[in-house]
């Protein structure tokens, strides 16, 4: 295949590999061939047993965030090709050496200033949008489930004297990721009214020994020492209110019940 919007071709490793996955962790994500040349003509690795991994550990040191592809090695014609991908990066945009980069249908983009924070703010709208499901109405909640949840926090203490339905409503203040078809699940995000309420939520996990991150904050267009500061109220706003939830394999039923009460239970006497 010829170079496109997620295929680059490269005789060797070298700083413009990792320049088109940072290129394609800012779009729509690709792959960089290594050991074939803009011909289409394969070189010929001699590749070492640490060698891949050393390639590995120089994108990650050299990248931030930092990034990691995928790394598969195959013959072609009895000469080694190594294929890196990466995906599109959940946030973005995706630094190297204090530069950012966009894959452009062939080409690696350099951003401007104004660049930088618009893909900031694109794709921080992009993954907490509220989300209206058209296919289910209220009608379908089980408003049997929100009684049993408010039956548990009466057990710890909580005064509510709302209908489900309406207690319902008034937590609505909390939003959650959209989910779609372009969602790799790599964090479970959630949007705090505010920041004072976030920093409480998160006092109370952590005396729980559960422990969120704040991965999208500050907001990228702080980051004075990389690009000059523009003013983004939105951006800045939004990355304050999000907490990252723990998310990962064997996480266990009991502890996601855990962090949901704690969340719960907090939000309904916290000072906004």
């Amino acid at each position: 295949d010829i170079e496109s919007q997620t295929v680059e071709f490269k005789s060797n490793f070298n700083d413009e590999v990792i320049e088109t996955l940072v290129a394609f962790a800012n779009a729509k994500g690709g792959t960089v061939y290594v050991d074939v040349n803009n011909k289409e003509e394969f070189i010929g690795l001699k590749l070492g047993k640490e060698t891949v991994q050393n390639w590995l550990n120089e994108i990650k040191n050299k990248t931030a965030t930092q990034l990691i592809p995928d790394a598969e090695e195959f013959d072609v014609d009895g000469k080694t090709v190594v294929a890196l991908t990466i995906s599109e990066n959940p946030v973005k945009p995706v630094a190297f050496k204090g530069k950012f980069f966009k894959r452009v249908k062939n080409s690696n983009h350099l951003l401007s200033v104004t660049e930088v924070v618009n893909l900031h703010l694109q794709s921080i709208n992009s993954s907490w949008d509220a989300y209206h499901d058209p296919i289910h109405s209220l009608d379908e909640i089980s408003l049997d489930k929100v009684q049993q949840s408010i039956e548990i926090l009466q057990e710890n203490g909580q005064t509510i004297k709302e209908s489900p339905l309406a207690f319902l409503l008034r937590n609505g203040d909390l939003r959650f990721q959209k989910i779609n078809g372009d969602c790799n699940y790599s964090y479970f995000p959630v949007v705090f009214p505010s920041e004072n309420v976030l920093l409480q939520v998160e006092k109370k996990l952590n005396e729980e020994n559960i422990f969120p991150r704040r991965y999208f904050y500050p907001s990228v267009n702080t980051f004075t020492k990389i690009v000059p500061y523009f003013p983004l109220p939105q951006s800045e706003s939004v990355s304050k209110r999000v907490l990252c939830l723990p998310l990962y394999f064997g996480l266990g039923r009991e502890k996601i019940q855990l962090i949901a009460e704690e969340i719960l239970k907090n939000l309904s006497n916290l000072k906004y």
